[in-house]
């Protein structure tokens, strides 16, 4: 069945996913890896509360509060 849905040709584009995905067609983009590996940092819990979205480091993230309010 794979075989079939990578030849099927696209709808609104030219060719097929077998050949859009094939590592040939995708060298041209590829870069090297950086020199310096990623850098992690410490994983910090945050409980939900009613009040979204939730800051965090900078940024602001929402979840679904009606579940999961209270929880870490």
């Amino acid at each position: 069945m794979l075989v079939r849905l990578n030849n099927k040709p696209f709808r609104k584009r030219e060719g097929i996913p077998g050949q859009a995905c094939s590592p040939s067609s995708n060298q041209p983009a590829l870069r090297p890896l950086p020199a310096e590996r990623y850098e992690t940092r410490p994983v910090r819990k945050l409980q939900v509360e009613l009040d979204l979205p939730r800051p965090a480091e900078g940024h602001f993230y929402s979840v679904p509060y009606q579940k999961l309010v209270g929880q870490e």
